[in-house]
């Protein structure tokens, strides 16, 4: 059961560093990135626990 729960938080910590990298990208300012990095990491925290709970 543990080993379920790795693939939900790789899949997690791969897209965030993607979502990074296209905000790097951008031309928001430097506050504005990281708020759309805070929202982007919640939507996702909160994914991953739903699938994990789903197990």
């Amino acid at each position: 059961m543990i080993k379920k729960s790795y693939l939900p938080t790789l899949v997690m910590s791969i897209s965030v560093g993607f979502v990074i990298y296209l905000l790097d990208k951008t031309n928001l300012s430097h506050n504005q990135q990281l708020i759309g990095i805070g929202l982007y990491s919640f939507i996702a925290s909160i994914v991953k626990d739903k699938l994990i709970n789903k197990h």
